[in-house]
């Protein structure tokens, strides 16, 4: 009985989505390939220790420096690169992707892929 399809456009969709974030009160920014790891890099500032899954696009994020480092963490305590529960109460920020949304209730999805 679930809707699969809607009949609004994607600029609809995105719009809703984005309308629904900000009542939550998330920041939202509109990036492409070209700007996001300079909005990410904005975001940790100059000085940050965060974490990335395994498979998230090295492209999207700012380069490390002597300030802001990244670590990597595989996401699942059973796969080798896990990091431990202090490791990761010890860092500033967690950037991932996602692949699913749901426009209608601002609801953003991690499914568990190497990229979230």
């Amino acid at each position: 009985n679930y809707r699969k399809v809607s009949d609004k456009s994607q600029a609809e969709v995105l719009e809703m989505l984005i309308d629904r974030l900000v009542d939550y009160k998330a920041n939202v920014f509109e990036e492409t390939e070209e700007t996001i790891a300079q909005r990410i890099a904005e975001q940790l500032g100059k000085s940050s220790r965060y974490v990335v899954p395994t498979g998230l696009k090295n492209e999207w994020l700012p380069e490390d420096t002597a300030a802001r480092t990244r670590m990597v963490d595989s996401g699942n305590d059973q796969k080798s690169g896990a990091l431990s529960l202090r490791e990761l109460d010890a860092v500033d920020a967690v950037v991932t992707s996602s692949t699913v949304s749901c426009a209608e209730t601002g609801t953003i999805f991690l499914t568990s892929q190497e990229d979230e």
